[in-house]
Protein backbone atom coordinates (compact mmCIF):
# COMPACT_ATOMS: atom_id res chain seq x y z
CA UNK A 1 0.00 0.00 0.00
CA UNK A 2 2.62 2.38 0.91
CA UNK A 3 4.70 1.60 -2.73
CA UNK A 4 1.45 3.28 -4.23
CA UNK A 5 1.42 6.46 -2.27
CA UNK A 6 5.06 6.84 -3.41
CA UNK A 7 5.03 6.06 -6.79
CA UNK A 8 5.80 9.02 -9.54
CA UNK A 9 2.42 11.45 -10.12
CA UNK A 10 1.53 11.80 -14.00
CA UNK A 11 3.35 14.68 -15.01
CA UNK A 12 5.48 14.80 -12.06
CA UNK A 13 8.50 14.16 -14.86
CA UNK A 14 7.41 17.81 -16.04
CA UNK A 15 7.68 19.49 -12.70
CA UNK A 16 11.67 18.43 -11.84
CA UNK A 17 14.21 20.46 -12.88
CA UNK A 18 15.53 19.79 -16.25
CA UNK A 19 18.46 16.96 -16.38
CA UNK A 20 17.93 16.55 -12.65
CA UNK A 21 17.08 12.72 -13.17
CA UNK A 22 19.53 10.53 -13.77
CA UNK A 23 17.82 9.20 -17.13
CA UNK A 24 18.41 12.71 -18.24
CA UNK A 25 21.69 12.70 -18.25
CA UNK A 26 24.25 11.13 -20.43
CA UNK A 27 24.67 7.89 -19.68
CA UNK A 28 27.98 6.56 -17.03
CA UNK A 29 29.29 4.35 -19.84
CA UNK A 30 28.82 4.88 -23.72
CA UNK A 31 31.23 1.80 -24.33
CA UNK A 32 30.11 -2.10 -24.68
CA UNK A 33 32.85 -3.45 -23.34
CA UNK A 34 32.51 -0.72 -20.00
CA UNK A 35 28.92 -2.16 -19.68
CA UNK A 36 29.79 -5.40 -19.75
CA UNK A 37 32.16 -5.01 -17.07
CA UNK A 38 30.08 -3.26 -15.28
CA UNK A 39 27.29 -6.22 -14.83
CA UNK A 40 29.96 -8.44 -14.49
CA UNK A 41 31.90 -7.33 -11.44
CA UNK A 42 28.37 -6.74 -9.93
CA UNK A 43 26.85 -10.39 -10.73
CA UNK A 44 29.94 -12.49 -10.11
CA UNK A 45 29.39 -11.72 -6.23
CA UNK A 46 29.02 -14.53 -4.19
CA UNK A 47 25.99 -13.03 -2.83
CA UNK A 48 24.80 -11.58 -6.38
CA UNK A 49 24.80 -15.78 -7.81
CA UNK A 50 23.08 -16.71 -4.35
CA UNK A 51 20.49 -14.34 -5.01
CA UNK A 52 19.91 -14.99 -8.63
CA UNK A 53 19.94 -18.71 -7.99
CA UNK A 54 17.30 -18.57 -5.88
CA UNK A 55 15.13 -16.62 -7.41
CA UNK A 56 15.68 -19.13 -10.74
CA UNK A 57 14.96 -22.08 -8.30
CA UNK A 58 12.50 -21.25 -5.69
CA UNK A 59 10.59 -18.77 -7.72
CA UNK A 60 10.87 -20.35 -11.01
CA UNK A 61 11.66 -16.30 -12.34
CA UNK A 62 12.05 -17.05 -16.40
CA UNK A 63 16.09 -15.75 -17.25
CA UNK A 64 14.63 -13.17 -19.37
CA UNK A 65 12.95 -11.76 -16.86
CA UNK A 66 15.82 -10.99 -14.60
CA UNK A 67 17.92 -9.45 -17.35
CA UNK A 68 15.08 -7.36 -18.54
CA UNK A 69 14.75 -6.17 -15.08
CA UNK A 70 18.68 -5.40 -14.61
CA UNK A 71 18.68 -3.81 -17.73
CA UNK A 72 15.82 -1.38 -17.35
CA UNK A 73 17.21 -0.82 -13.68
CA UNK A 74 20.65 0.05 -15.01
CA UNK A 75 18.90 2.74 -17.87
CA UNK A 76 16.60 3.99 -15.37
CA UNK A 77 19.78 4.79 -13.37
CA UNK A 78 21.98 6.09 -15.83
CA UNK A 79 24.27 3.43 -16.58
CA UNK A 80 24.15 3.13 -20.44
CA UNK A 81 21.79 3.80 -23.12
CA UNK A 82 18.78 1.46 -24.24
CA UNK A 83 20.88 0.42 -26.87
CA UNK A 84 23.92 -0.92 -24.91
CA UNK A 85 21.21 -2.59 -22.84
CA UNK A 86 20.14 -4.35 -25.62
CA UNK A 87 23.54 -5.09 -26.94
CA UNK A 88 24.86 -6.55 -23.41
CA UNK A 89 21.28 -8.67 -22.76
CA UNK A 90 22.40 -11.85 -24.20
CA UNK A 91 25.95 -11.43 -22.01
CA UNK A 92 24.17 -11.40 -19.03
CA UNK A 93 21.98 -13.97 -20.51
CA UNK A 94 24.51 -16.23 -20.65
CA UNK A 95 26.20 -15.22 -17.38
CA UNK A 96 23.31 -16.42 -15.78
CA UNK A 97 22.64 -19.42 -17.60
CA UNK A 98 25.97 -20.75 -16.75
CA UNK A 99 25.93 -20.04 -13.22
CA UNK A 100 22.65 -22.06 -12.91
CA UNK A 101 23.84 -24.91 -14.85
CA UNK A 102 27.09 -25.07 -12.38
CA UNK A 103 24.57 -24.71 -9.19
CA UNK A 104 22.48 -27.80 -10.87
CA UNK A 105 19.61 -25.42 -10.54
CA UNK A 106 16.36 -26.40 -12.78
CA UNK A 107 15.40 -23.12 -15.01
CA UNK A 108 13.36 -21.50 -17.78
CA UNK A 109 14.98 -19.65 -20.02
CA UNK A 110 11.94 -17.52 -20.94
CA UNK A 111 7.83 -17.34 -19.99
CA UNK A 112 7.02 -19.71 -22.87
CA UNK A 113 9.07 -22.24 -21.47
CA UNK A 114 7.88 -22.20 -18.30
CA UNK A 115 3.90 -22.38 -19.11
CA UNK A 116 4.56 -25.05 -21.70
CA UNK A 117 6.06 -27.18 -18.95
CA UNK A 118 3.08 -26.43 -16.52
CA UNK A 119 1.02 -27.30 -19.40
CA UNK A 120 2.35 -31.04 -19.91
CA UNK A 121 1.91 -31.53 -16.44
CA UNK A 122 -2.13 -31.87 -16.04
CA UNK A 123 -2.00 -32.81 -12.37
CA UNK A 124 -0.16 -29.15 -11.51
CA UNK A 125 -2.67 -27.67 -13.95
CA UNK A 126 -5.95 -28.70 -12.45
CA UNK A 127 -4.31 -27.88 -9.19
CA UNK A 128 -3.84 -24.50 -10.44
CA UNK A 129 -7.08 -23.83 -11.80
CA UNK A 130 -8.84 -25.18 -8.46
CA UNK A 131 -6.50 -22.97 -6.50
CA UNK A 132 -7.60 -19.83 -8.49
CA UNK A 133 -11.33 -20.93 -8.44
CA UNK A 134 -11.04 -21.36 -4.42
CA UNK A 135 -9.23 -17.91 -4.73
CA UNK A 136 -11.99 -16.41 -6.89
CA UNK A 137 -14.43 -17.71 -4.03
CA UNK A 138 -12.70 -16.77 -1.57
CA UNK A 139 -12.93 -12.92 -2.82
CA UNK A 140 -16.00 -12.87 -3.79
CA UNK A 141 -17.83 -13.88 -0.70
CA UNK A 142 -15.32 -11.39 0.79
CA UNK A 143 -17.00 -8.45 -1.43
CA UNK A 144 -20.46 -10.17 -0.95
CA UNK A 145 -22.27 -8.09 1.33
CA UNK A 146 -25.17 -9.45 3.77
CA UNK A 147 -28.73 -8.78 2.41
CA UNK A 148 -30.65 -6.84 5.08
CA UNK A 149 -33.83 -9.07 7.02
CA UNK A 150 -36.84 -7.18 5.16
CA UNK A 151 -40.29 -7.83 7.12
CA UNK A 152 -43.35 -9.01 5.49
CA UNK A 153 -46.02 -6.39 5.23
CA UNK A 154 -49.69 -8.12 4.63
CA UNK A 155 -51.26 -5.65 1.29
CA UNK A 156 -54.98 -5.17 0.87
CA UNK A 157 -56.48 -6.42 -1.78
CA UNK A 158 -58.58 -3.78 -4.03
CA UNK A 159 -60.96 -4.26 -6.68
CA UNK A 160 -59.83 -4.48 -9.75
CA UNK A 161 -61.50 -2.25 -12.45
CA UNK A 162 -62.90 -3.88 -15.23
CA UNK A 163 -61.91 -1.53 -18.34
CA UNK A 164 -59.70 1.54 -18.98
CA UNK A 165 -62.67 3.79 -18.86
CA UNK A 166 -64.66 1.84 -15.81
CA UNK A 167 -65.29 3.86 -12.76
CA UNK A 168 -63.49 2.45 -9.70
CA UNK A 169 -65.99 0.39 -7.38
CA UNK A 170 -66.56 1.90 -4.05
CA UNK A 171 -67.23 -0.37 -1.08
CA UNK A 172 -71.20 0.25 -0.16
CA UNK A 173 -70.97 1.05 2.95
CA UNK A 174 -68.77 4.37 2.09
CA UNK A 175 -72.15 5.16 -0.27
CA UNK A 176 -74.62 5.24 2.61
Amino acid sequence: MASNLTAPIPGMSLTAEPKSRPWQQPPQYVDLDEVVQYYLERMSTEESVERTNFILENDKTPVNIIVDSLITAGMMEGIHTVAMGTLVAPVIREFIIANAEIAGIKFYKNSEERVKNMIRDPFRLRKMQQDLEASEMEMLEKRAMPMPEVEEVEVEEQPVSMGLIARPQRDTEEMM
